[in-house]
């Protein structure tokens, strides 16, 4: 993987299709797996002069393995053109204060309803992944993640 710019992550990362967490630097990424904690993600870019993206997300204790005790992590994901995009984001990492919280609630929620919101993966989850989803949101962490730098690399499907 490439270092790419601040600009460049803050385009690609959106549209990925799974998203996790690691401390590892050497995951590959399929953009077909990992998909039901996408459906518990938001990315939110910021308005006004300082441009940043900023992405929350739910683990349950399964899911979650001490993420919270970690300051630093990497965010993986990845997503399907022609070819398949994998993004390895280093960023800082905490968990949500309860208005947070309650707001990314909300969002999820509403986006799994189908309404429009501000990310631009627009998810078409199955009554199932709903279902599941939801389920999930009454236990485990609710995190806030800031990247500080981004990596991208490509292969072709094959």
């Amino acid at each position: 993987m490439e270092r790419i710019t601040e600009k460049k992550g803050m385009e690609m990362f959106p549209l990925v299709w799974t998203v996790f967490p690691s401390t590892d630097t050497g995951v590959f990424v399929n953009p077909f797996f990992d998909r039901p904690l996408r459906h518990r993600c938001f990315f939110e870019k910021s308005k006004g002069l300082t441009k940043q993206l900023t992405v929350f997300f739910h683990l349950n204790e399964e899911e979650d393995s001490g993420l919270f005790r970690l300051s630093e992590v990497f965010l993986y994901g990845a997503f399907n053109e022609i070819t398949v995009h994998q993004l390895r984001v280093f960023g800082k990492i905490r968990e949500m204060d309860r208005n947070e919280r309650s707001g990314f609630i909300k969002i999820i929620k509403n986006r799994l309803a189908g309404h429009a919101s501000e990310d631009q993966l627009p998810l078409m989850p199955t009554i199932q992944e709903k279902e599941k989803a939801l389920k999930k949101l009454q236990g485990g962490r609710f995190y806030r993640f800031d990247p500080l730098y981004y990596d991208h690399g490509t292969y072709e499907r094959g």
